[in-house]
């Protein structure tokens, strides 16, 4: 291995170590985000030219992959459009520019219509009958003086002559590989070519789960592990700098010697 690609492979672990670094600044950012998922740095080996008989190396990649299929804690709230998710499925959602979305955020709260929306702005949507049909952003009517939501995602409201009435039915989705979603501002998630399609279907039903309400699903970022992971990329990038701060004077001293 030459200076040139020592010191290349030295960028290169700096580099790999910083985005770990910003991963688990992300990862305590959001260590009281509800329903977010923690991620996880995945470190690849780089090699540089090869041949028959030897190989360069060429350093490391490091990348942040989300852990979407974890199970976050669930808490009790006193609001039940609080919603949350005991199980591997995801509410539907519908963002400002109108795009069908998925999360496990489930702080609804009606908005001044009545529709149901979470701290990003996403609307919930469901079906408007118990039977499905087309999706539909899930409404409570004005001056209901109760909303009950049960597990297989049956919304009912009391309205103001004490009648109990039957609202929408709470679909939850998957795809066939989460840990693939592409991550969107808002704790959200969309689906690609690599999660595959967005599937709907009932709560309560195959591996979807069931909803909780008057709940929300806790982060799933444990502090200790990440303050842990912080002192391991500090010491990673410190080695990586040492190595990259020898080539350089190593470099440095061969063409002082080369040009006297």
């Amino acid at each position: 291995m030459s200076l040139f690609n020592s010191l290349q492979t030295a960028v290169s672990g700096v580099s790999a170590h910083s985005t770990y670094l910003d991963v688990i600044g992300t990862n305590i950012a959001n260590v009281n985000t509800t329903g977010y998922k923690g991620s996880t740095t995945q470190f690849a080996t780089m090699l540089g030219a090869q041949d028959l008989s030897n190989y360069h190396m060429a350093g490391v990649h490091a990348s942040a992959r989300p852990g979407v299929a974890n199970q976050g804690s669930i808490t009790s709230t006193t609001s039940t459009t609080d919603l949350a998710i005991s199980g591997n499925g995801f509410f539907v959602v519908k963002g400002p520019n109108g795009d069908s979305a998925m999360t496990r955020a489930g702080s609804f709260v009606p908005n001044a219509s009545g529709t149901l929306i979470n701290t990003a702005g996403y609307t919930l949507m469901g079906y408007s009958g118990q039977d499905g049909g087309a999706l539909a952003p899930v409404t409570v009517p004005i001056g209901a003086t109760s909303v009950t939501v049960a597990a297989d995602g049956a919304l009912s409201a009391t309205n103001a002559a004490g009648a109990s009435i039957s609202l929408a039915r709470i679909p939850l989705a998957n795809v066939i590989s989460p840990e693939n979603l592409t991550a969107v501002d808002g704790n959200v998630y969309l689906a690609n070519d690599d999660s595959g399609a967005m599937t709907v279907g009932t709560a309560k039903t195959g591996s979807l789960g069931s909803i909780e309400s008057s709940s929300l699903e806790s982060s799933t970022v444990d502090l200790a592990t990440q303050l842990t992971n912080m002192i391991k990329a500090q010491q990673g990038y410190e080695e990586n700098s040492k190595v990259m701060s020898t080539s350089s004077d190593m470099l440095s001293k061969l063409f002082d010697a080369a040009s006297g």
